[in-house]
C-alpha cells in the first residue's frame, strides 16, 4: 500500500455503506479492496484512487465522466462498474467482484500454454471491441488488469481509469500506462490515441504469456520505453521454441510500431480465432490467389519445351450443318466409286444415287445419271443416228450433243414441232430449255 493511502488512514468504513475486508492489489491508479455492502451483504471490489492523482486540476472532471461511461458498459469479458463517488477524502469506484486470480500472478510461474494464452487474448480482444463502441480507451492493458475467474473466461478490469493517471513513477510528464506494455504513441504522449494503442498492449501481454518474459528486458524505464519506440522485439518463437509460427506472427502483427499497421479489435479477435484453428491469417490474399491461379493454369495450359509461348488447346466447335435438299430433276455426275454415308458400310446416304454394282462397269465420263428421286423416261428415237447401249438415241462419240433431242420428253400438251414449222412458244414451266430442239 502506498504512503499516500496510509496517510489518509484507511479503515474498514472508509467508503460509506461498505466494509473493506481484504486488500486485493495495487495498480497505477489506486489500491483495490474486497468489500461487503452493508445493506444486503453483497460482495464487491472497491478501488481507492491515489490522493496524489486527485490533486490534479482536471481530475474531478475526468473521474466523473469516465465513471459514468464505465457504468454503462456491460459485457461478459469486462468487469462491471456499479458506482463511484468520494468518501472520507477518497475517490472510489465500486466494481463487480470476480473470484479468481490475476494474469500477473499466473505469469509469475513462467510461460503459459499457447492455447490457453490465445483464449485469454481472444476474450480481451472481444472486450476491446465493446470498449471501442462505447468510445472509451483503457490505456493500461497489462496482466495485472486481466482477471482469470474460476471456470470462466478472462475479464478486463480497471476500465478507463488509466486516463486519469499521470503517475510520475512510470515515465513522467503526460505519459500513462505501464512501461512493459506501453504502445509507442502512448510513450510519446500523443494527443490523438485510439483503441489500437490498447491492441499493442494486448500484443505485448501475449508475448509475455508465450515466452514468460516481457518484450524488452532492460533494467530501467527509459530503455524499455526506447525499445517500444524504435526496436524490434525478438520473435516469440525464437525465445520459446514451443511457440507456433502462427502465434509468433500474431504477436508481431499486434505490436507493429505504426497504429495503421495494427488490426482493430474486431480484426484482432478474428486473427486469434484463426490461429486457434491452426490457420495462417496473415498470408496475403494476393499470394493465395496467385497460387490458386497457377494451379489452374497447369491443368488448362501445356507449355512447350521448345518455345516459351504456351500452347493452349482450344475446344472443338460443334456447329450444326443443315440437311441437303434435292430437286426433282437433280442429276449427279459420277466419276468413280459412289460416296459412302455414316450408316451401314457400303450404303449411300439418302438422296445420293448408288454407285455401280459389283462387276458392273461405271458409266462413261460425262454421261448423265438420272436422279433416284424421279426416274428419267426413255428418249425418243431420231432417224439416221446410231444408237447407244443406255440411251436409244445419243450423240455420236466426239460430236457435240447440241441439236440432239433431250432425254426428257415434252409435255403431251406441247407436241414437238414438225420440221420447217415455227417453235410453238416457250417451254412449259418445269422443263429445261436445253431439252427442246432448236427452232427451224
Amino acid at each position: 500500500m502506498s504512503d499516500s493511502v496510509r496517510q489518509l488512514k484507511i479503515t474498514p468504513d472508509t467508503v460509506e455503506g461498505y466494509s473493506l475486508t481484504q486488500r486485493l492489489g495495487e495498480g497505477t491508479t489506486g489500491t483495490v479492496f474486497k468489500a461487503k455492502r452493508l445493506s444486503d451483504g453483497g460482495i464487491f471490489a472497491i478501488k481507492l484512487i491515489f490522493p496524489a492523482l486527485a490533486k490534479k486540476p482536471d481530475f474531478e472532471e475526468k473521474f466523473v465522466r469516465l465513471a459514468q461511461l464505465s457504468a454503462k458498459i456491460d459485457h461478459p469479458n469486462i468487469v462491471k462498474t456499479h458506482a463511484s463517488g468520494v468518501s472520507n477524502g477518497f475517490h472510489y469506484v465500486v466494481m463487480e467482484f470476480v473470484e479468481g486470480k490475476t494474469l500477473e500472478s499466473v505469469l509469475a510461474r513462467g510461460a503459459m500454454d499457447e492455447q490457453r494464452a490465445l483464449q485469454i487474448v481472444q476474450s480481451i480482444a472481444r472486450a476491446l471491441v465493446h470498449v471501442q463502441q462505447a468510445g472509451v480507451l483503457h490505456r493500461d492493458i497489462k496482466p495485472a488488469n486481466i482477471l482469470l475467474p474460476r471456470g470462466g473466461e478472462a475479464r478486463l478490469t480497471d476500465l478507463g481509469l488509466a486516463q486519469m493517471a499521470t503517475n510520475p513513477k512510470v515515465v513522467g510528464g503526460g505519459v500513462t500506462g505501464t512501461p512493459h506494455y506501453m504502445s509507442p504513441e502512448a510513450a510519446r504522449a500523443e494527443a490523438n490515441i485510439d483503441i489500437r494503442s490498447d491492441v499493442y498492449s494486448l500484443g505485448a501481454t501475449l508475448y509475455h504469456m508465450l515466452t514468460g518474459q516481457t518484450m524488452f528486458t532492460y533494467g530501467n524505464v527509459a530503455e524499455i520505453v526506447a525499445g517500444h519506440l524504435s526496436e524490434k522485439a525478438k520473435p516469440a518463437s525464437k525465445v520459446n521454441s514451443n511457440v507456433s509460427s502462427g502465434a509468433s506472427r500474431l504477436v508481431q502483427k499486434l505490436t507493429e510500431k505504426k497504429p495503421a499497421d495494427r488490426p482493430w479489435p474486431v480484426e484482432a479477435a478474428v486473427y486469434v480465432e484463426a490461429v486457434l484453428r491452426g490457420e495462417k491469417p496473415f498470408e496475403t490474399a494476393s499470394r493465395r490467389t496467385t497460387a490458386a491461379k497457377s494451379g489452374e493454369t497447369e491443368v488448362a495450359i501445356h507449355v512447350s519445351k521448345d518455345s516459351p509461348t504456351p500452347l493452349i488447346h482450344m475446344p472443338a466447335l460443334d456447329i450444326p450443318i443443315p440437311g441437303r435438299v434435292t430437286t426433282a430433276f437433280e442429276e449427279t455426275i459420277t466419276a468413280g466409286a459412289s460416296p459412302v454415308g455414316k450408316g451401314s458400310p457400303g450404303r449411300a446416304p439418302a438422296g445420293v444415287p448408288p454407285g455401280p454394282k459389283p462387276g458392273q462397269a461405271p458409266p462413261a465420263p460425262g454421261h448423265r445419271v438420272p436422279s433416284t428421286s424421279q426416274p428419267t423416261p426413255p428418249a425418243y428415237p431420231a432417224p439416221g443416228l446410231p444408237s447407244h447401249p443406255q440411251y436409244p438415241q445419243a450423240a455420236p462419240p466426239g460430236r457435240s450433243p447440241q441439236g440432239y433431242p433431250s432425254p426428257y420428253p415434252p409435255s403431251p400438251a406441247y407436241p414437238p414441232p414438225q420440221p420447217g414449222q415455227p417453235y410453238p412458244g416457250p417451254p412449259p414451266q418445269g422443263y429445261p430449255p436445253q431439252g427442246y430442239p432448236p427452232q427451224g
